[in-house]
Formats: structure tokens, sequence, C-alpha cells
């Protein structure tokens, strides 16, 4: 229930047409050729599984003789926007020394000519499998986070997309129908799939700030504040907000909420921080 609550809220009526290009292998080393069209197959079946998405992959985009003249030697988005595709992902393969790889896709906004994100994963050149998986989990977050219609749930990204099965897990905590006591749980396990993302320990303080559980609060929000260069402006905020107060300076939670409402004026998540 609260993925279906949040991709209602993050999607239009009509489906979003992603197209899905080859990665280029910049390794030099010829026998990672096939690891580029591996890379986008499996960003492919992931992304494919996103309800409201309708992929177009890249080699049906060159199969069709209509688009013959588009296929032959023109840009990237320019494939993607002659398929009618809204958002295009891309992306390069490097050596970092050794047998580590670096996987970068980026997804680009075809239609206003922008990039949306980048996601990166790191792995081995003799079993890249679990690397490309870990990509394409990132790779299908970003592109429900960025593709958000609400101000709150563009504000509240990461700087670095979680896993899919994270992102489950932080919508089901999130979703407004839910009681503290089972949005709890859900946050937790948010975190326990995946130790990089930081958003679930901000509202996790904030339930503990709300059964006034100081102590754990402070906890929890401590961890977030470390790295909160990775949070996006909204959460610093909220973050702030939290902490403030169950440390008690009144003055610094007053400006951070207000803080907050800059960052998010019109979110329904603002006023109840």
């Amino acid at each position: 229930a609260g993925l279906a609550w949040w991709l209602t809220r993050t999607h239009s009526p009509a489906p979003e047409r992603v197209a899905v290009y080859p990665f280029v292998n910049r390794t030099n080393d010829a026998t990672l050729a096939a690891l580029g069209n591996l890379s986008a197959d499996w960003i492919a079946q992931a992304v494919a599984r996103v309800p409201g998405v309708e992929l177009v992959t890249m080699p049906s985009v060159m199969a069709d003789p209509s688009l013959a003249d588009a296929a032959s030697g023109v840009g990237r988005d320019q494939l993607g926007k002659a398929a009618g595709a809204q958002t295009m992902i891309w992306g390069s393969i490097y050596r970092m020394g050794g047998d580590s790889l670096r996987l970068v896709a980026n997804v680009t906004d075809v239609a206003r000519d922008r990039l949306l994100g980048t996601v990166e994963a790191i792995t081995f050149a003799g079993s890249p499998e679990t690397g490309v998986q870990l990509l394409a989990d990132r790779v299908t977050t970003g592109v429900i986070t960025a593709r958000s219609r609400d101000t709150t749930e563009m504000l509240m990204r990461s700087t670095r997309p979680p896993t899919f099965a994270a992102f489950q897990a932080f919508a089901e905590g999130m979703d407004w129908d839910n009681s503290e006591g089972s949005a709890l749980p859900a946050l937790q396990r948010a975190v326990a799939l995946d130790s990089t993302f930081l958003s679930p320990l901000v509202w996790i303080g904030f339930i503990y700030r709300n059964r006034g559980d100081y102590f754990r609060a402070d906890s929890v929000g401590s961890i977030a504040e470390r790295q909160r260069d990775r949070l996006s402006p909204f959460e610093q905020a909220a973050m702030d907000r939290m902490l403030a107060e169950v440390r008690g300076d009144n003055e610094r939670a007053y400006l951070a909420s207000r803080r907050v409402l800059s960052a998010a004026p019109s979110s329904d998540w603002a006023k109840c921080v």
C-alpha cells in the first residue's frame, strides 16, 4: 500500500516512457564489451517492473524502420526523442585499477535536456553481476524519485538513491495511513536493507521524539547528522528541527522550522514537522 501511494503521487496517469541505452565500455578491455549490454538489459528489466513505466529499449528503437534516419549517426537523446521516451538511462564502465570496475549510470530528462541524477556502483571484472544488480536497483529508485511531482517528495530524496528494496520499505513507513507503531519497523527495515540510506533515520528520530524518548531520538539523529551532506535540504532542516528540540535548544528549533517551511512551503510533511 505504501509503495502504491508513493507511485500515484510521483507519476502522472500517462505511462512514463523510459529508454535504456547500452553502456559504453571505457576500460580499453575488449573482454568487457558485453558488460555494456548486460548492464543496460538488467537495468531495463528492473525499471520495467515499476508501475507506470513503459520501457523503450534501444535495440527496439534501432530496429524500427521508421526511425532509421534517427538511428544513423545522431545522438543518444535524439534516439530517445524519436521513440517518444521522456527519460533516458545511459552510462559508462571504467577500470579503477586491478580487478575493480566503476559503473556509472545517468538518468536524463530527454524533453528538457537535463541530467536528473547519476548513480554509481563498484564491482569486480571477474564477477560483475553483483555490482550491476546494485546499480539497477539504485537506478530504478532514481527513476521513481526524480520524476516526483510533489515538492516534499522531491526534496526528501537523499543525494544517493537507495536500493529499490530499501525504498519500498521507506515508502511503506511514510504512508499516511500507517500508525507510528507500524511505520517504525518499516523505516528500520529500510535502514537494514541499505545502511547508506540516511533518510529513514530522520523520521525514526521524529517517531522517538513523539514518544518522548529523547535519548533515542538524539542517538538516531546523530548518525544522520554526521553525514548531513548526503541528505536533501528538506531533510537537513527537518533533522536539525528534531535534534534541536530533543536537546532543549528552542531557538535553534524555531529557526530550523522556518528552514523546513522554506524548503517545502506546500508540503504536508513540513507542517507535521
